[in-house]
């Protein structure tokens, strides 16, 4: 688990803001807090006034920002599901292969969120406690699995145990990757992956060959960081959706 984050600025929202007017500073320190202290202690273990204290701010300055504690839950939440999520979806959108479908969104996924301990944690705890954002999460890998079952690549039925199961490994793939980031754990998007299509009844060899190969082809992802906040933050209301990036590379890297 990460360190205190008290006062620690400690993802892309704060270093990205600083060029940017005082306003969008303002509101990025905050959301930087609410991500470091959702992933030590959780969502519902977290105050407003623990968020403006690691932001260094007055209780009242959230306020002019937020209207409670819930609508900046929503805004970082937003912020992950319409740029690093929704950007891996639409890579994977362009793909045919269903399997490819599968180990690509496993291995990016898992590389993503591990580049920043703070965010790997908040997403580990939002797959494990967010019903919204698991449902977004399972919704587009069902997707994708059936997929595989139209192409007669996978041998199993969508249900809501598999993805219960499949959203299991993901998040504990994670997990392991944050609490052990040494070369042993480097690799273990691509393990996740090689399990996830063992499960969906893929052969030994295939589910080894495949996420390999695949991001061979594909390389890392163009959206393979943590993700930031758009500059236009409605008081209340959505995140506002980013540009989209390029697909994934084909060719090899």
């Amino acid at each position: 688990m990460p360190a205190d984050p008290v006062g620690v600025p400690s993802t892309r929202f704060h270093r990205e803001a600083l060029a940017k007017n005082k306003r969008y500073r303002t509101q990025a320190r905050l959301m930087d807090a609410a991500v470091s202290l959702f992933a030590q202690r959780g969502v519902d273990a977290t105050s407003v006034l623990e968020i403006t204290t690691a932001a260094r701010m007055a209780n009242g300055t959230f306020y002019n920002y937020f209207k409670d504690k819930e609508e900046i839950i929503e805004a970082v939440y937003r912020a992950v599901t319409q740029t690093l999520v929704a950007n891996i979806i639409d890579s994977l959108d362009r793909l045919d292969d269903g399997p490819e479908q599968i180990a690509l969104g496993t291995i990016w996924f898992s590389e993503a969120v591990s580049s920043e301990p703070h965010w790997g944690w908040m997403m580990v705890k939002a797959l494990e406690e967010r019903t919204d954002f698991r449902d977004f999460c399972r919704n587009a890998i069902a997707k994708y699995i059936r997929n595989g079952i139209k192409q007669k690549c996978f041998t199993v039925q969508c249900t809501p145990s598999l993805l219960a199961l499949y959203t299991s490994v993901l998040s504990g793939a994670i997990r392991a990757r944050l609490e052990n980031p040494t070369e042993e754990t480097r690799d273990i998007g691509l393990l996740a992956a090689e399990m996830h299509l063992r499960m969906l009844g893929m052969s030994p060899m295939q589910s080894h060959a495949i996420p390999a190969r695949a991001k061979a082809v594909h390389g890392n992802h163009p959206e393979g960081t943590a993700p930031n906040i758009p500059p236009a933050l409605p008081r209340h209301g959505a995140v506002a959706r980013t540009n989209k990036k390029a697909g994934p590379r084909r060719g090899r890297p």
